[in-house]
């Protein structure tokens, strides 16, 4: 049986498409999957400083470095490496500061790590206005 050209196209258009949508959701999970763990550290951290638990901020920070270098190079193919720039040295220094215990600057560098952080899914995720 012959197959009609104009199917062949259609096959030949939605194929791709379909494998490029796949990947999009498959990116955008993991990233937020990726962001929540390491935000969940950082807050761990924030809770921390809370008691005066420097300690406990550290041992949070250095988890959070541990997941961080896991997952740095999967973003890395994903993302604009001026964001991980950004994070690797937001996470630099806040894990100085908290080795000095300088608690305003500590909450102020965490708080900045969160956002570059949390915005990377939400700038990556598949939408009309990501792919013009």
């Amino acid at each position: 049986m012959k197959q009609h050209p104009t199917l062949r196209i259609l096959l030949l258009i939605i194929i791709p498409i379909a494998f490029i949508i796949g990947l999009g959701i498959f990116s955008q999970q993991l990233l937020r999957r990726d962001s929540d763990t390491l935000n969940a550290n950082i807050d761990a951290a924030v809770k921390c400083t809370d008691t005066g638990n420097w300690s406990g901020v550290e041992n949070n920070l250095n988890e959070t470095a541990k997941t961080w270098m896991k997952v740095k190079g999967t973003w890395s193919a994903l993302i604009d490496h001026e964001e991980i720039d950004n994070i690797d040295v937001t996470l630099s220094q806040l894990q100085t500061l908290a080795k000095a215990k300088e608690l305003p600057d500590t909450l102020s560098e965490a708080a900045a790590l969160k956002t570059f952080i949390g915005h990377i899914p939400e700038k990556e995720k598949l939408r009309l206005e990501n792919l013009f």
